[in-house]
């Protein structure tokens, strides 16, 4: 639905959202990770994300956050700087620190 990139090289990355859930999408389009990671590196971008916003059943709005890297190194650290508990993102969204990331091989 709508793509932003930042920065070149090294330092570049891009952002995607995506108007439904991951399960959704992964139902949908079952390689869809590995062709995000496939567009990063087309694009000689070390980290691709990907934000999924929806409504879930009951009727309340949900997000969903995918970090894509061909560089364990920057993934490891990109996804603990999510998680750190004093985060304001983090904060915002949970108000307690709460974010947990959990792993999903593509």
């Amino acid at each position: 639905k709508d793509y932003k990139r930042w920065g070149e090289g090294a330092k570049g990355y891009g952002i995607a959202t995506i108007p439904c859930s991951l399960q959704d999408w992964t139902a949908d389009d079952p390689q869809w990770a590995s062709e995000v990671a496939a567009y990063g590196s087309r694009e000689g971008l070390p980290l691709m994300l990907t934000m999924h916003t929806f409504t879930d059943g009951g009727g309340g709005f949900q997000r969903q956050l995918s970090v894509h890297s061909s560089d364990p190194l920057l993934l490891a650290a990109c996804c603990a700087h999510l998680e750190a508990p004093d985060h304001p993102a983090v904060l915002e969204a949970t108000g307690d620190g709460s974010l947990h990331l959990e792993r999903l091989d593509s």
